[in-house]
């Protein structure tokens, strides 16, 4: 049992864990974005609503990334919208490995079509006001190592813009997102 004093030290060591400051959580102490709350493979649902245009699309996509040395899953997806103006958009883990990074394809609905692909175990979409967010993915591979590589969306595809090595502190708060349903998004529809 905690003590009271120890309950305080640990609840005073999450809170300055939570407020990192964006280049601290790089091991280079290079800037990077604000730290997690995303989604992982856990969150990607059987799903029925992919249209037949969406499934052609994805089996294009297969082609190309669905063998990369892990398991397809392209009849699952997790649903949310990148800007409200649009319809959900599907993220559909392509290919996943033992080590938990997927390669996720973006489809949006309407007009059907592929918005790019990102790698990654942990997907974190940033907040906007306008326009289309960046797209952080965390990549884990082994304890207190991983990479979060941001994406931007650029000439109607998302795109790697970096890659920054994360200190072990930053690569604990995306590892709990990994295998966590509580980090999983609302259903978007």
């Amino acid at each position: 049992m905690l003590s009271a004093r120890s309950n305080l030290m640990l609840t005073l060591c999450a809170l300055a864990i939570s407020f990192l400051s964006p280049r601290e959580m790089y091991s280079d102490g290079s800037a990077a974005v604000k730290p997690p709350s995303g989604f992982g493979f856990v969150c990607a649902q059987p799903d029925t609503a992919i249209s037949t245009e969406l499934r052609l699309i994805v089996a294009d996509l297969m082609s190309k990334y669905g063998h990369q040395g892990g398991n397809p899953w392209p009849d699952r997806s997790v649903q949310l919208r990148l800007r409200a103006v649009d319809t959900v958009v599907h993220m559909i883990p392509l290919s996943c490995g033992a080590t938990g990074n997927c390669t996720w394809g973006i489809l949006a609905t309407s007009p059907a079509r592929t918005l790019g692909v990102v790698d990654g175990s942990v997907i974190h979409v940033q907040d906007t006001e306008a326009g289309w967010p960046n797209i952080d993915a965390y990549s884990g591979y082994g304890a207190g190592e991983g990479d979060l590589t941001t994406y931007v969306f650029r000439d109607d595809s998302y795109r790697k813009l970096e890659v920054g090595k994360l200190k072990p502190d930053a690569v604990g708060r995306f590892q709990s997102c990994v295998d966590n349903q509580a980090c999983c998004p609302k259903s978007a529809t």
